[in-house]
């Protein structure tokens, strides 16, 4: 065993070493193709990194012009989107002044058109009107109307009548009813003395306070506006102060025979016309259901009441302002109800004081100046203002001469028609000396005229010829008078 052992260790080894020899020689061509292939990717590696960097630096040259082009390209872009905005919008403002323009144009033509529509229903209207105001006239004076002059607008009796029967769409029988029906209450209610009969301070100031109204200018067209703050309306208020709903009638009665009597004459002195018609601006600002008491809607109703049966034809517009969402449900419900004419009257401006002020300057009905009077914005406002201070100096003064004017007659019933008869026999007595006094004066010829002259040597020829007539009476005598008498004419 010990003999064998070496021997097979022995060949072991050479055979190992022939094995790994024989390996070698076989595995040389392989590795070296796999080394000279690594050194071949490696070179080319080297390379491809150094052209890399080449075209890196190439490529962020062309970045950068690019960029330099684009943003040259950009400014200039700019500037022709600049250019084209300036001119667009250049003509963009002459096409909107052009179609301004247009549209006034269309708007005055439109306007034009209507007014000669409503001259020629105006002027053929008028002749029918005229015929009816006629036949009118022949009525009222078989039937012995007195129609008072305080009624009349401006004095003027025939614009009057012709209300009474445009109101009543010159229906004769109809007119002349409402006519008589309103010279009637006149009387009754002591309307036509009403401006000299004033209310007691206290309750002037009430009304006032607690119904704020009055009339605060007048429209383009001479309208005197009278506004009413619906929504300050506090009737409790003016129960509790004693104010009767007589009383308060009695101030409103007053309020439209100022306007009547007062303010419709002046604008029509200086219009040239006849002014019959007022606007009427109601604030509702703050109006609720719970503020629409039994009270508030009697005197409202009595106060419509009054100016519809009685001032008929006045209404110019009604301008119901600070209207919320539930005044104009109300309206569209109630308009259909409401006859066309008196409906085409009410217009109804929501928004706020502001938008409302807004709404109305651009209807251009009166001067900007009036609207801050108009207290609508919720301004402080003045009471009384410079209107309801003139109604009262007005009042007051027709008072006084009124009570002069009872007092004369008074003195005259009570037996003073002697001294006035002396009086007036003095008068006569001088008016006598005064005539003797010019038969006496001489009066030198030379200090007249010489046409003067003339005419006053005519006149004493002619004196004489009826004398020497009258000292030889023949049949001829009055032809010859008469004949001299006609000379003198």
């Amino acid at each position: 065993m010990s003999a064998t052992s070496p021997s097979m260790t022995d060949r072991t080894d050479s055979e190992a070493e022939e094995m790994e020899e024989t390996t070698n020689v076989r595995c040389a061509p392989r590795l070296r193709q796999r080394r000279t292939s690594r050194d071949t990717t490696a070179t080319s590696e080297d390379g491809a990194n150094g052209e890399s960097k080449a075209q890196a630096r190439n490529r962020k040259g062309a970045v950068a012009r690019m960029k330099a082009s684009f943003e040259r390209r950009r400014d200039a872009a700019k500037e022709r989107m600049a250019r084209m905005r300036d001119r667009f919008g250049t003509m963009k403002q002459k096409a909107g002044a052009k179609i301004s323009q247009g549209l006034k144009n269309i708007r005055e033509r439109r306007a034009s058109a209507r007014e000669r529509k409503r001259e020629k229903q105006r002027t053929k209207g008028t002749e029918e009107e005229e015929k009816k105001l006629v036949e009118f006239k022949a009525m009222i004076e078989s039937k012995g109307l007195d129609v008072p002059p305080e009624m009349c607008t401006a004095d003027d009796r025939d614009a009057t009548l012709m209300r009474f029967l445009r109101a009543r769409k010159l229906n004769l029988e109809k007119a002349y009813e409402m006519l008589s029906n309103t010279v009637t209450w006149r009387k009754e209610q002591g309307v036509n003395d009403i401006l000299s009969n004033p209310l007691p301070v206290d309750v002037v100031n009430s009304i006032r306070a607690h119904m704020p109204a009055g009339y605060c200018g007048y429209s383009y067209r001479s309208q005197p506006i009278y506004v009413q703050h619906l929504g300050e309306l506090d009737t409790e208020a003016l129960e509790r102060l004693g104010v009767t709903d007589e009383q308060y009638l009695h101030y409103h009665m007053q309020e439209m025979e100022y306007a009547n009597r007062c303010l419709l004459a002046k604008a029509s002195e200086e219009q040239g016309k006849v002014v019959e018609t007022f606007l009427n601006i109601l604030d509702v600002e703050g109006i609720s259901l719970s503020k629409m008491t039994s009270t508030f809607l009697r005197i409202f109703k009595a106060q419509m009441k009054i100016d519809q049966d009685n001032y008929p034809e006045t209404n110019g517009g009604v301008f119901i302002v600070n209207a919320g969402w539930v005044m104009s449900t109300v309206m569209a419900a109630v308009g259909p109800f409401i006859d066309p004419k008196t409906r085409a009257k009410i217009n109804v401006i929501t928004g706020d004081g502001k938008k409302c002020a807004e709404k109305l300057r651009a209807m251009k009905l009166f001067d900007n100046a009036v609207i801050p009077r108009l207290g609508i914005m919720g301004e402080p406002r003045q009471i009384p203002t410079p209107s309801m201070i003139k109604m009262d100096e007005e009042i007051q003064a027709r008072a006084l001469g009124h009570e002069r004017d009872e007092a004369r007659r008074l003195s005259l019933d009570a037996g003073t028609g002697e001294e006035d008869e002396e009086e007036k026999a003095g008068d006569v007595e001088d008016v006598d000396d005064i005539d003797e006094e010019d038969e006496d004066e001489e009066v030198d010829l030379s200090e007249l005229s010489p046409e003067v002259s003339v005419a006053l040597a005519d006149t004493d020829a002619i004196l004489e010829d009826l004398k020497g007539v009258e000292k030889s009476p023949s049949r001829g005598g009055p032809a010859e008078t008469q004949g001299c008498a006609c000379a003198i004419m």
